[in-house]
């Protein structure tokens, strides 16, 4: 949620794959480059802690791998060509995940 408004804040869109026009390194933003994704993963664990199922243990695992190899690399690799210096530096300076 304070992922969305800090975008929205500074009109960039929060859908993958739609083009963005700068980086956005305030707020949450300042502490993690893919709190939206943090956030997903955060709810899959704690649906899995309350209905103490291995099962969606195991589901946010592969979950979490799918959204790093098919979603923040790729977008990160996008970023980096696209803003070259400016990501580069926020990559430096602030953590993919926490």
């Amino acid at each position: 949620m304070f992922s969305k408004l800090e975008l929205t804040k500074n009109d960039q869109p929060s859908k993958p794959g739609v083009p963005t026009s700068k980086i956005v390194t305030t707020g949450i933003y300042a502490y993690s480059r893919n709190p939206i994704y943090v956030g997903v993963i955060s709810i899959s664990i704690s649906i899995a802690f309350l209905t103490n199922s291995c099962w969606f243990f195991l589901s946010t695992l592969v979950l979490a791998l799918i959204l790093n190899y098919i979603f923040v690399i790729p977008e990160e690799a996008y970023l980096l060509k696209l803003h070259p210096k400016e990501f580069g530096v926020y990559m430096k300076n602030t953590r993919r995940w926490l």
